[in-house]
């Protein structure tokens, strides 16, 4: 069981602010599309209702964070803007019963890019076409193995004895946006389980400041 690998979020904001003599170019490449409805709605939400269809997901060797790779689809006939936070959590259940099952909070295009506007972030997905998305996931069993690249996995609901948890890390990364969570929020995950913080120092890297932060997590 290793957990020495973490694959931190690399997030592109496409609202930073561009040199004029780009813009142009920059609008044209990276805004979204004219044709696409201007609600965001959840990921959630999309699945139930049909409107997207997971096609694959992965894991990547790592145990936090940009862990998960996969393809979502657009059933629909226009361009859909999905929401980056991920309303409920939802749980991945891996093929191989030997590796982590893995608990998903945010959403964004491969290589972590994102659209914002009117003060939502969201990815768009192009009408009646697949889209490369990477999963922000965190593991759920402290005693397993890492997801493979060979792992696929199957979306579910969070189960009950780990919903409380799931929810509590949800509403601290999305009251601080600005915070990298990538450690504390693992940390937080096996500690809310009752693995110890000794066991957990034994196999994943962390500091002191993280164990702060993932305590204050777990009374949030």
């Amino acid at each position: 069981m290793l957990f020495s690998k973490i694959l931190k979020p690399q997030f592109l904001d496409f609202s930073l602010t561009i040199p004029a003599v780009l813009l142009g170019v920059f609008l044209f490449l990276f805004s979204p599309s004219a044709q696409s409805s201007s609600t965001v709605v959840s990921l959630v939400d999309a699945l139930q209702s049909g409107q997207v269809s997971i096609e694959r997901l992965s894991g990547n060797g790592s145990s936090s964070g940009s862990s998960i790779s996969g393809t979502l689809r657009n059933n629909t006939n226009q361009a859909l803007r999905i929401g980056t936070n991920i309303n409920p959590a939802l749980y991945l259940e891996n093929s191989n019963p030997s590796n982590q099952n893995m608990i998903a909070f945010q959403i964004y295009l491969r290589g972590g890019g994102y659209y914002r506007a009117n003060g939502q972030n969201f990815i768009e997905l192009a009408s009646n076409r697949s889209t490369s998305i990477t999963l922000i996931a965190y593991c759920a069993d402290f005693e397993k193995g890492n997801p493979t690249y060979s792992d696929s996995f199957a979306v579910k609901y969070v189960p009950q004895n780990l919903s409380s948890l799931a929810n509590k890390i949800a509403r601290y990364k999305r009251n601080n946006p600005n915070h990298d969570t990538t450690v504390p929020a693992q940390v937080a995950l096996w500690l809310g389980q009752g693995v110890p913080i000794s066991e957990i120092k034994e196999m994943f890297s962390f500091n002191e400041q993280d164990e702060q932060v993932a305590r204050m997590i777990l009374n949030y």
